[in-house]
């Protein structure tokens, strides 16, 4: 801002120089991912990324444990020579229950492979919501909490507050956004090869989500509520194939086309300048000492898994 010659104050507008540098960070899960991810050097923010890099394999909010380890390769970016926060990742190595998860960023339309050059991205989404706590299971035969009776509870419920996102799992068709008694208001997308999912207790409806609408992957479609028969605010989401419900924890989805043979070179060598640049081992170690004791004990019970977040 400067005073001109008729003595009248004059604004310019400078746009910022924008440079980015590459960070690279390492760390142990030792509670809220959040804080881990700070404790070693970087973001809180970095954790809803890794969510939105790992969301066909790793569901943040069931999946983690306490002595997860990470790698993380991201963007730093620079505003006028001030950092103003992250950027893209580029790639994340991310060790749970000794098995190695890898994403590398590649492309033209920047998407993420493993390291064999197989997409993460598949049909479905691991969880219709990005964070959140699974409340009640798929079950032949549950205690109804409202109807004081047993009987079979054909989806997953997630504990959420009301108004959070639901994101469709899959690319697909809106075939009902209305009342559907006990499950209050629910949206029905109907999916490539005999494929239909179900989002019950919403309180309302996203925009333009209506009957014959066409949905994409991620898309919001509706917000948690407790509408119908519900006891607390919560998605109950449902997968059902061939007409027949299946449990959607269990669901093996298939993934997208893999890199094209020609393009293969090219991919491996970034590949590994990425892992060079992160620092992570060509291959996973296998678990020794009180690491390998760890992981045998997961096998006579189930652990508790750790929020993404402390909510």
């Amino acid at each position: 801002v400067r005073r001109g010659s008729d003595g009248e104050w004059v604004g310019s507008w400078e746009p910022f120089v924008r440079t980015v540098e590459i960070m690279s960070i390492e760390g142990e899960l030792a509670g809220v991912l959040e804080e881990s991810l700070k404790e070693a050097g970087g973001e809180a923010q970095l954790a809803y990324m890794m969510s939105d890099v790992f969301q066909w394999d790793l569901d943040f909010n069931r999946d983690l444990r306490l002595g997860d380890r990470f790698r993380v390769l991201y963007e730093a970016v620079l505003l006028d020579g001030e950092y103003s926060g992250p950027g893209e990742i580029l790639a994340v190595a991310y060790d749970n229950l000794g098995k190695r998860l890898e994403a590398y960023r590649f492309g033209e339309d920047a998407s993420y492979y493993d390291a064999d050059g197989r997409p993460l991205r598949k049909m479905f989404l691991r969880s219709p919501l990005r964070y959140s706590r699974v409340t009640s299971s798929f079950s032949n035969r549950r205690f109804h909490p409202v109807l004081k009776r047993y009987q079979p509870h054909y989806g997953v419920d997630y504990g959420a507050p009301t108004g959070t996102p639901v994101r469709v799992t899959a690319n697909g068709v809106v075939t009902s956004a209305g009342w559907n008694g006990g499950g209050g208001k629910t949206v029905k997308v109907r999916h490539p090869n005999g494929y239909l999912t179900a989002y019950l207790h919403l309180s309302r409806y996203a925009n333009g989500v209506t009957s014959g609408r066409r949905v994409s992957q991620g898309q919001v479609i509706g917000y948690v509520g407790s509408t119908g028969l519900a006891t607390a605010s919560h998605l109950d989401y449902r997968i059902q194939h061939d007409g027949k419900w299946i449990n959607p924890q269990s669901l093996k989805s298939a993934p997208a086309e893999p890199i094209v043979e020609a393009q293969m070179p090219e991919f491996l060598a970034e590949r590994d300048r990425l892992r060079v640049l992160m620092g992570v081992e060509i291959e996973a170690q296998p678990p020794t000492g009180d690491e390998a004791q760890r992981l045998a004990d997961t096998e006579s019970q189930e652990r508790q898994p750790v929020p993404v977040s402390g909510q």
